[in-house]
């Protein structure tokens, strides 16, 4: 009997997607968990479309970026 195989997508992501350990603060021990970061995003993008920055915060940030 053939075996079912998973089929592959029909596009490849394109976002460069990188896997992080995450490590816990002052244990000094190894990474138990892993995070997936998407090097493509700004941390102030991330944080304004899950509500953390208004719209004038984020433009100030980045503007704050750019001159940098």
């Amino acid at each position: 009997m053939p075996r079912k195989t998973a089929a592959a997508p029909k596009h490849a992501d394109p976002r460069p997607l990188v896997e992080k350990p995450l490590h816990r603060a002052g244990t000094g021990r190894g990474a138990h968990r892993t995070v997936t970061v998407n090097l493509a995003e700004s941390p102030l993008s991330w944080l304004h479309a899950r509500g953390h920055l208004t719209d004038r915060q984020l433009l100030a940030g980045e503007e704050v970026a750019r001159a940098h």
